[in-house]
């Protein structure tokens, strides 16, 4: 089993009797895949911290102001509040073979020229 993070063991065993069940159920495995930071394959850095400090306290702000069926967002590299709804607005599009060695399952930026710093 790969590396696990910290915390991520007894994620795991909190999942593997599920994803038992499931198989058994239906006999189609499933694979668990913490989200951590698998674009980056990293340990979270300054930026990372940041972005997760200002999301939360925004989040925060928009419970105590009621402003209820709205999440955080980047857009145009900036913080803002959306509609929820807009997770369901159609597909969302990402270039894998220009962002993803879908052999290693690792990012693959050949150039960042032009492109936002946070890339999709």
């Amino acid at each position: 089993m790969a590396e696990i993070g910290q915390g991520g063991k007894e994620n795991v065993e909190r999942i593997l009797p599920a994803a038992e069940a499931v198989k058994k159920i239906t006999g189609i495995g499933i694979i668990f895949q913490p989200l951590l930071y698998l674009m980056r394959s990293g340990s979270p850095d300054s930026l990372d911290l940041m972005v997760a400090f200002n999301y939360a306290g925004m989040a925060v702000d928009l419970i105590r102001e009621k402003r209820f069926g709205k999440m955080v967002a980047l857009s145009g590299g900036r913080y803002t509040a959306v509609d929820i709804s807009v997770v369901a607005d159609g597909a969302k599009r990402v270039d894998v073979d220009e962002l993803y060695d879908t052999e290693t399952y690792r990012p693959r930026i050949l150039s960042t020229q032009g492109k936002p710093m946070f890339l999709y």
